[in-house]
């Protein structure tokens, strides 16, 4: 399988991918379905075939937080499996989704059994913290800039590079608000300016790319 450039499952490799994903059972998730809930005990991996996942976390106000958003590729919950703590998080399908569901003792097995795959986890899990630690420095880049860099980076993992316009994205105004950590309003006043470009335009919980170079220049 054609795996997203630069995601876990490409970087692992042919050989090693098929051996991870022969170790689960394939599931597949209708639009809003959960795959994993906040406070549930860890019991399973997973990694995502087609569609979108989203990781968010709920404030007792009830403000949904978008963490991140998981495409094709991606290995999800593997934090959860190794310290055996409840889930921090809940993961949810974007979009109807299929997925590669790991059993905590058959990816344990698979990492003890391929040191050439644990180094690649290792690595990934480096590259989730540097990104969340520059999610964390963005706060102080107004909403618009925000918004921007958030749309093209998804597009372009969604397009792995490949075009620059056309990209439909299964993303509501409500998820990039609480990615992007800002209200819906403001959110919603960066898109219309974009759309007034003629960058974007959005529809019902999507939003279609149609300049993703421009996009790029109001991401910076």
């Amino acid at each position: 399988m054609d795996w997203g450039s630069g995601t876990f499952m490409e970087r692992l490799g042919p050989e090693l991918a098929s051996r991870l994903a022969t170790a689960g059972h394939h599931r597949t998730l209708s639009k809003g379905a959960p795959l994993f809930m906040e406070g549930e005990i860890a019991d399973r991996a997973a990694v995502v075939v087609e569609g979108r996942l989203k990781l968010v976390t709920v404030s007792t106000s009830g403000i949904e937080s978008v963490l991140a958003i998981f495409g094709p590729g991606e290995l999800v919950g593997e934090v959860s499996v190794f310290d055996q703590s409840p889930r921090s998080a809940t993961v949810t399908a974007l979009d109807r989704a299929e997925v590669i569901i790991v059993p905590r003792r058959e990816f344990e097995h698979f990492l003890a059994d391929n040191g050439a795959a644990a180094l690649v986890l290792i690595r990934q899990l480096c590259d989730r913290l540097r990104s969340s630690n520059e999610t964390r420095s963005d706060s102080s880049e107004s909403v618009a800039v925000r918004v921007a860099r958030r749309l093209s980076a998804l597009a372009k993992e969604q397009i792995n590079g490949v075009g620059n316009e056309g990209v439909e994205l299964p993303v509501s105004q409500a998820d990039l608000a609480g990615w992007v950590g800002a209200s819906r309003e403001a959110v919603a006043r960066a898109l219309g300016d974009l759309r007034a470009e003629g960058v974007l335009r959005t529809g019902r919980g999507r939003i279609m790319i149609d300049d993703l170079d421009t996009l790029g220049d109001r991401a910076r």
